[in-house]
């Protein structure tokens, strides 16, 4: 799998192009010792009507309210270098506003009614997705051995999670949150507070997202085995690496803590698959290898137990799915099922989803940012003719790709083991 670089250039550009800065228009009131705590109050409470309440927001308004207050004028809170200073000092989060009426009670309490015009980011559409956090994977306690070496244990683990986070979001299905470069995102945060930024920035602050689910795991272990086998025929060796990785993972639903979902991976990876993948490359190349094979195999686990892939149009034997990304392949080999009646747990009383009728196997032939083509290769079911919204979907297959170097082995094998029946079969 290469790094796509003009795919991840469309994700960056599209993600801010489609959040943009909007105005809202509220009315609140406010009360203070003096007119200009309650407008500071009352703009506070405007700020947190549209954003929700920040402290970066409410101490910007004190600060203006207290550079104002060295002017010692009251009528200074009323006055248009005041409302300025209030623009300049949220950078533009509270853009204009008015005093609609204001009282001072028996006790000195001043309140004050105020119309705001206060600056809101609106999200992207991808924000409304289900929303997901991968945390740093922990290591199990043995160590991992890559042929001779020691693995990168520190490596593997950032490798594992950024690989799942990257596929996680190339399914286009969830909003991946970063749980990684917290201390980037702070400061870029306080870059906004205190940088020379445009006003409307201000407004990104108190937009954080917060997960719905997080993705947690530990991987117990890792490693590269090397084997040398010798030919009897031939009288050669052939030395060949295959991999392993055990790896246990969750899925924990935020609000309730509960397991939405589990599984233990203990993934083998044959001498195939790793020489395919890493070529002849060291112990970095080794690592890195496994990593993405494994990572993608998790990733299209969690996204079939969640957002199994999903026929999205079908003409006669061509077909269209709604899913692509870093996940599908072009060559990759799915088993293709018809939706059929809903199933009831006769204990629980809760669904247990809908029957799932094999009909065949499809092949994409074609792998898009959002969507990937494929054909019906085996099968007699007519889906054009059947086809309806959320009626078809594929799940994937393990096909295993063997080098020409294990081929070679399995025929040497297999003439081996035809001449041993022959001189058997003179013996007797």
């Amino acid at each position: 799998m290469k790094f796509n670089l003009s795919y991840f250039i469309f994700l960056v550009l599209s993600h801010t192009l489609s959040a943009e800065i909007t105005y809202r228009e509220v009315e609140t009131q406010g009360s203070g010792k003096d007119l200009g705590e309650a407008v500071t109050n009352a703009l506070v409470e405007a700020v947190g009507m549209v954003n929700g309440r920040s402290i970066e927001s409410e101490s910007s308004l004190k600060q203006a309210k207290k550079s104002a207050s060295v002017n010692g004028k009251t009528d200074y809170f009323l006055s248009e270098d005041f409302k300025s200073a209030v623009k300049s000092a949220t950078k533009g989060t509270v853009a204009e506003y008015s005093i609609e009426d204001k009282s001072t009670n028996e006790l000195g309490i001043v309140t004050v009614y105020i119309r705001a015009k206060v600056a809101k980011l609106k999200l992207s559409a991808s924000a409304n997705r289900k929303r997901i956090a991968v945390f740093p994977l922990r290591m199990g306690s043995k160590t991992f051995r890559v042929g001779n070496a020691v693995g990168d244990k520190e490596r593997i683990s950032r490798l594992f999670s950024q690989r799942i986070s990257t596929n996680l979001v190339q399914s286009r299905k969830f909003t991946v949150l970063d749980r990684e470069y917290i201390l980037e995102q702070l400061d870029e945060k306080a870059n906004i507070v205190s940088g020379d930024v445009k006003n409307e920035e201000m407004a990104k602050l108190g937009q954080e997202l917060v997960a719905d689910m997080i993705l947690v795991g530990t991987i117990e272990d890792f490693g590269v085995e090397t084997k040398t086998i010798r030919m009897q025929l031939s009288n050669r060796t052939v030395t060949t690496q295959s991999a392993f990785v055990n790896f246990g993972y969750r899925i924990l639903d935020i609000a309730t803590k509960q397991i939405r979902f589990a599984d233990v991976m203990e993934l083998k990876l044959d001498p195939s698959e790793l020489q395919a993948a890493s070529g002849s490359g060291g112990q970095g190349s080794l690592e890195s290898a496994i990593c993405r094979l494994a990572s993608e195999k998790i990733s299209i686990k969690i996204l079939e137990a969640i957002y199994p892939v999903v026929v999205v149009s079908a003409r006669g034997k061509y077909i269209t799915l709604g899913q692509g990304g870093n996940n599908l392949h072009r060559g990759d080999k799915m088993e293709i099922f018809y939706y059929g009646d809903p199933i009831i747990d006769p204990y629980t009383k809760e669904s247990l989803g809908r029957e799932e009728i094999p009909i065949g196997f499809v092949e994409i032939t074609r792998v898009n940012a959002k969507t990937s083509s494929a054909n019906y290769v085996e099968g007699d079911f007519d889906i054009g003719a059947n086809f309806a919204p959320k009626k078809f979907l594929c799940r994937s297959v393990d096909i295993i790709k063997k080098t020409e170097n294990d081929k070679r082995i399995d025929d040497a094998r297999s003439r081996f083991e035809e001449r041993r029946k022959q001189r058997s079969s003179l013996l007797d």
